[in-house]
């Protein structure tokens, strides 16, 4: 798939650069990702040990794995270290004290500390440049972790790709019923903030992907990039105008509170989607 400007702007980034890349659903994130490890390594920016990629979920790495694979075989793009965060911090651990125990949330506790008491024991200063895919669901101990290996690898590049208009931005880990306190409550935004003001080895910079990929439909395209900028941005209000007006284009409703999902008076209500299909319906 041909790159837009916004995405070559991404993928031409030295190996240096400190990105925030905000990419909603449809902006073809994961094609970024990938085509910006290969023109690193292509341009000899950097070898692909040298590049480490941080993800959320097992799934997500997953399919970050099999995007690489299917890579052009000469630029050795199966040597990328790809990880999620529980098994970055259990290598880092183990890496650095020759064992792991405890449980997950342990561990990356354990890797915080590694991280800023000795990072070169956990063996992270070798990577130039580092990815990190689906910021916004992190919070808690695991940003924490996050902002201690950008304190920890001032050399390193970092892109970072997140969706602000995700509600889970300013989730945050409560205290258990059973009165256990939960010690680290650091939202995703508020790590994200400090991910901004980073300047080490360069300022970090914004990068938006606007253009939506997933249908050909205008119409669609056209809702799915305003509505989004707008949550992006906090325009609540305003996308929900811009909803009201594309649906007096689309469907014979007049608004969005004529399709029967007034929420009951206090609450808020969520719908479920198996499929990106479904939700866009």
């Amino acid at each position: 798939m041909p790159l837009d400007p916004e995405q070559q702007a991404v993928v031409d980034a030295p190996v240096d650069a400190n990105l925030l890349v905000e990419a909603g659903p449809g902006r073809g994130k994961t094609h970024v990702l990938t085509e910006r490890i290969v023109r690193l390594i292509r341009d000899n920016e950097c070898e692909a040990g040298e590049i480490l990629v941080v993800s959320f979920s097992r799934a997500a790495r997953d399919e970050l794995i099999r995007r690489l694979h299917l890579m052009s075989e000469d630029t050795h793009v199966s040597a990328v270290n790809v990880r999620t965060l529980d098994s970055l911090a259990s290598q880092m651990v183990l890496t650095a004290i020759g064992e792991v125990g405890g449980d997950f949330d342990q561990r990356i506790k354990e890797a915080t500390e590694v991280a800023a008491d000795d990072p070169e024991a956990a063996g992270i200063l070798g990577y130039k440049h580092v990815f990190v895919d689906e910021a916004q669901d992190i919070v808690g101990v695991r940003a924490g972790f996050l902002i201690a290996l950008w304190t920890a690898m001032p050399s390193a590049g970092f892109t970072v790709f997140a969706d602000q208009a995700q509600a889970i931005y300013d989730f945050c880990l409560m205290d258990s019923p059973d009165g256990q306190h939960v010690a680290d409550k650091t939202t995703s935004r508020e790590m994200l903030e400090c991910y901004l003001a980073r300047d080490l080895p360069t300022q970090c910079q914004a990068v938006r992907l606007l253009n939506y990929y997933r249908s050909s439909d205008e119409s669609l395209k056209s809702l799915c990039t305003e509505v989004w900028t707008n949550l992006s941005d906090q325009q609540h209000e305003v996308a929900k105008s811009t909803v009201d007006v594309m649906l007096r284009r689309l469907v014979p409703k007049p608004s969005l509170s004529d399709l029967g999902l007034r929420p009951h008076v206090a609450k808020s209500r969520a719908v479920l989607c198996p499929q990106n299909g479904q939700a866009l319906y």
